[in-house]
């Protein structure tokens, strides 16, 4: 079936790596603020707010830069940018240097899904098939995520619990060749006509 082809996969395990990062941030970020660094609730809701910004600027410079540099190169900048925030928040020895984890978790988690689904939809003809598909990996890692976590939360804290994510950015990176656009009907990576 042409919506299950090796290359619709991989870019469902792209867009599954970002949708933990993404879905993490909504579920645990303020949680992990307000209990990492022993601090009121509001401040929690601000930090998020303040991923939240950070992916709308981003979102909105999108398409320019996409247009700019190519598909592959602004998902391993993302995937560069959410690593570096993660890994920052995480370790961070205070909420000012945390607060720069997460501008930089927010850069990096803004357009990596728009990017995924874009790349899925290259060939019109099996479009809405693949698409399915590879936000069907979205669905996965947004139902899957918060109880994993929330697991992981009690042995290691919050803050490093979402430190873990990291490991999906690094997923996401590895894969990012898979978005290089393809013209209708070319060969995928698997041989056969796309």
């Amino acid at each position: 079936m042409p919506a299950f082809r090796p290359r619709t996969l991989l870019l469902g395990l792209v867009l599954l790596a970002s949708s933990l990062s993404e879905g993490s941030a909504g579920t645990w970020l303020s949680i992990a603020v307000t209990d990492g660094f022993a601090t009121r609730e509001a401040i929690g809701a601000v930090a998020y707010g303040t991923f939240v910004a950070s992916m709308t600027v981003v979102r909105f410079l999108g398409t320019g830069l996409v247009d700019r540099l190519g598909r592959v190169t602004v998902v391993r900048a993302s995937g560069v940018s959410a690593f570096v925030g993660l890994a920052v928040f995480a370790l961070a020895p205070s909420l000012a240097t945390a607060w720069i984890g997460i501008v930089l978790w927010g850069v990096g988690a803004a357009l990596v899904n728009p990017v995924t689904i874009a790349a899925a939809s290259d060939e019109p003809l099996h479009a809405a098939a693949r698409v399915s598909v590879v936000t069907s990996f979205s669905t996965i890692a947004m139902l899957t995520a918060p109880p994993v976590l929330g697991a992981l939360v009690d042995g290691l804290g919050a803050r490093h619990a979402l430190g873990l994510i990291t490991l999906a950015t690094v997923l996401s990176m590895s894969l990012a060749g898979q978005l290089r656009p393809r013209a209708p009907g070319a060969p995928s990576s698997d041989g056969l006509a796309r």
